[in-house]
């Protein structure tokens, strides 16, 4: 029994130098700070409300139940249009989803988008981190990066196909449980709640205290550096040489006339639905008052719709391409114009798209993203 004892320690005693070492070689604050995120990767919690609102209409808001034993056993159906928070393994945070599932063992059907700009988000929720740059940077399976948290560009028009692993290929072996009720009929007011366990996490999460990072998903230096908000030291130029003095010419050009004129830069969240060509009623109505508008002031110019999108590739939907979703997005404006707006269709000379290729801000942030995903109308100049 003695020898027992004494043999725990010694492993025990081990098992405390490897720690050790490993902390010491990445520094502590950033291997507990792994080793926690390790851990929150085995766990999902979410919980929502939802009442009555004009994305669901006479639908209910919140209803079903499904039951996810792994990526290749589900079952059941749920819709869930309200506000969530949750702890989405290690991406954490509080905003309006619009989520809806239905699967039958491998199979599934998704719609899936979170609104991030009028929420709240952690670091593991956004996408323009180098950790997600890391991630979506690796070999992919089934279309899908290791991980994956960031939903807002997500397309969420429902979809269908097996094995959607829409948190990354690394959480395949998750399981979770969600239900929501809703009364029906008169407030629509209704709840939400999930909970799920990965088991694949624990090995990562056991392995991740010895040093080892068996998914390759713990922070280094420069991520962990930029998830705390610490700034990398920047590369100082040298001064450009000082330009030669303009010489201005003896007779100053008279600047052409612009052959377009921008009457609107009307945004995509407010036009239509999430990850569609489909005018909400919003757009329908800020439409109406833009035939006006071109009615009274426009009179007899030729009309140009521009479809525009932010630069996040297309995925698990059925556009094409970025040019396909611009282009038929103007084209629903146009048709809305002529059909619903009273505008002659021989005014329209064209319903064209740029894709990303004209953005009017960084594509590399949520917000600049949003601004990029635009619809412009414009008119030829007299």
């Amino acid at each position: 029994m003695k020898d027992l004892r004494l043999h725990a320690l010694k492993s025990l005693a081990l098992a405390a130098a490897f720690i050790l070492v490993a902390g010491c070689q990445s520094g502590p604050a950033r291997y507990f700070t792994n080793r926690y995120f390790d851990f929150q990767d085995m766990i999902n919690i979410g919980v929502g409300a939802t009442a009555a609102n004009d994305y669901t209409g006479h639908w209910p808001p919140s209803l079903g139940a499904y039951v996810q034993v792994t990526d290749y056993a589900k079952l059941g159906a749920i819709t869930h249009n309200g506000v969530t928070a949750e702890i989405d393994q290690r991406g954490v945070g509080a905003y309006p989803e619009m989520r809806t599932r239905a699967g039958f063992l491998w199979w599934e059907a998704i719609h899936l988008n979170q609104i991030y700009e009028k929420g709240y988000t952690n670091y593991f929720k956004e996408a323009d981190t180098r950790w997600a740059a890391r991630m979506n940077s690796r070999p992919k399976w089934m279309g899908a990066p290791p991980k994956d948290y960031v939903y807002d560009t997500w397309e969420s028009d429902l979809q269908y196909d097996k094995l959607m692993l829409h948190q990354g290929w690394q959480h395949i072996l998750n399981s979770n449980v969600e239900v929501a009720v809703c009364e029906p009929f008169v407030s629509k007011v209704g709840l939400m709640a999930r909970v799920g366990f990965d088991v694949s996490e624990v090995g990562d999460f056991v392995l991740g205290w010895f040093g080892i990072d068996m998914y390759g998903d713990d922070l280094n230096r420069a991520e962990y550096n930029e998830f705390l908000g610490i700034s990398e030291p920047a590369v100082v130029a040298a001064p450009p040489a000082p330009a030669p003095p303009a010489v201005a010419p003896a007779v100053q050009p008279i600047p052409p006339k612009p052959a377009e004129i921008v009457v609107r830069e009307l945004p995509n969240h407010i036009l239509f639905q999430s990850g569609k060509a489909v005018l909400t009623d919003k757009g329908k109505q800020v439409l109406r008052e833009l035939a006006d508008e071109l009615r009274a002031q426009y009179s007899g110019q030729q009309i140009i719709v521009e479809g525009h999108t932010d630069s996040q590739p297309i995925r698990h939907s059925k556009w094409s391409s970025n040019w396909n979703l611009g282009a038929t997005r103007a084209t629903a404006v146009v048709d809305y114009l002529v059909k619903n707006c009273g505008i002659a269709d021989v005014q329209i000379e064209q319903a064209r798209t740029f894709s990303d290729h004209k953005p009017v801000d960084s594509n590399d942030t949520a917000a600049g993203r949003q601004k990029n995903r635009r619809t412009t109308i414009l008119v030829k100049a007299r």
